[in-house]
């Protein structure tokens, strides 16, 4: 995920937003591997977080 983020643009897709914001539906059904992305979900989220001109694309 963390790949599709354009730091120096400050932009994020519209894919990866919506990911993101439907993600904590994926942690709450509880299976097994799901818990592969979270690795990827973190990362992610600090590069929306820190950011504070974050345009989505």
């Amino acid at each position: 995920m963390a790949s599709i983020l354009k730091m120096q643009e400050k932009f994020i897709s519209k894919a990866i937003a919506s990911i993101m914001l439907h993600s904590a539906d994926l942690f709450r059904v509880n299976l097994d591997s799901v818990f592969t992305l979270i690795p990827s979900v973190i990362d992610s989220l600090e590069v929306i977080l820190l950011s504070k001109d974050l345009k989505i694309k």
